[in-house]
């Protein structure tokens, strides 16, 4: 995708050219990229859930605690179902 910038903030987004016009198409998700990143409401730091699941209640807290969870509840993962339980894969976060 090519991104197009007026004073520093993104505002269009357009296909990149390809020799392969199949892949020169960039889905109604991909557009909306835009508004993602300047929505009030997206995270812009870790969070806790508190309550209930569905309560809405959460906490803030630091980069380091989150890793440090994901870590230990991964390691927990690998431990009880095997090292191949866990998946990196690289993507927008919309599959």
């Amino acid at each position: 995708m090519q991104v197009h910038v007026r004073d520093g903030k993104a505002v269009d987004i357009t296909p990149q050219p390809y020799p392969d016009p199949d892949l020169e198409q960039v889905c109604q998700r991909g557009l909306a990229h835009i508004q993602r990143i300047y929505d009030p409401r997206r995270l812009k730091y870790p969070m806790r859930r508190v309550g209930e699941r569905g309560s809405g209640e959460w906490e803030r807290i630091s980069w380091d605690e989150a890793i440090d969870e994901i870590c230990e509840k991964w390691k927990g993962y690998q431990k009880e179902f095997g090292d191949r339980s866990i998946v990196f894969f690289p993507g927008s976060g919309n599959l």
